[in-house]
């Protein structure tokens, strides 16, 4: 969890710094700014994190679901599933 929360925490944060580079201003000016980038790069690194944390359960009800297909198979057939619901 910390290793891809870190990675995207990380990445605002050069985000931040690439834009105020591009823009010529001083790289650590507007440390608000710095800030935000962090903050939103932590939360999509949390929502990657429980994300992958399920994947594994999501694709154990996707073969018990669709008992029989091809691998390649089983994403239209889950596709197909969510689009009759709706």
């Amino acid at each position: 969890m910390l290793r891809t929360v870190f990675w995207f925490g990380a990445g605002g944060f050069f985000t931040s710094c690439f834009a105020n580079a591009v823009r010529r201003i001083p790289v650590l000016k507007k440390p608000s700014f710095h800030a935000a980038a962090i903050g939103i790069g932590v939360l999509i690194g949390y929502q990657a994190h429980l994300f992958e944390s399920s994947a594994e359960n999501r694709y154990k009800d996707m073969l018990k679901t669709h008992e029989g297909l091809p691998l390649y198979q089983y994403l239209l057939a889950e596709t197909a599933t969510q689009t009759e619901e709706e």
